[in-house]
């Protein structure tokens, strides 16, 4: 820029010496037409610990603490965004599931809420084991955990609701050694 007045900013990974990546913030002014200093201004700060702190608050905004699912309002920007393309032409079709854990809430009252929470974590590494890359499963509140299969129909998003019905059913879950 020759507007002396300027500033831009830019924002950079660089690799340290150590071999760890750094996030830069490089602000920088033209001022070759100021006659004490006639050079390019460079400022930059190392904003490393500030951008992984905001990717945890997004991160904690977005999933469920005990689960660590993805949560609705993740799951309802996701959907939108799969619709989109969907309309668009960009995917075919999609699917969505709906999960439920029956007798959830006979669970907790009989055996209290850190015994649903430990069922409830399970069921969940159970889904993450049988999802591909693409699907997402969001905890919807409570016990329902609501499936996002992109590119899917509903003949593909059968198939994997059968296979986790299956791993869970052929497993059971042990629970204070129950």
């Amino acid at each position: 820029s020759q507007d002396a007045v300027a500033t831009h900013q830019i924002e950079c990974r660089v690799a340290r010496p150590t071999g760890t990546m750094a996030s830069l913030e490089i602000v920088g002014r033209n001022l070759t037409g100021d006659a004490h200093v006639r050079s390019f201004v460079l400022n930059a700060r190392d904003v490393t610990e500030r951008n992984r702190v905001a990717d945890e608050l997004r991160h904690e905004a977005l999933h469920d603490r005990l689960t660590g699912l993805p949560n609705r309002t993740l799951l309802l920007e996701r959907i939108r965004a799969t619709l989109a393309a969907t309309r668009a032409g960009q995917a075919p079709e999609f699917a969505i599931a709906y999960l439920d854990l029956d007798g959830f809430k006979e669970l907790n009252r009989l055996h209290g809420h850190l015994v649903g929470d430990d069922v409830l974590s399970q069921v969940c590494a159970v889904l993450r084991k049988n999802l591909r890359g693409v699907d997402l499963a969001a905890r919807y509140g409570g016990d329902e955990i609501v499936l996002l299969f992109p590119e899917t129909g509903p003949e593909g998003a059968m198939d994997v609701a059968e296979r986790i019905r299956e791993s869970i059913a052929s497993r059971p879950l042990e629970i204070e050694h129950h």
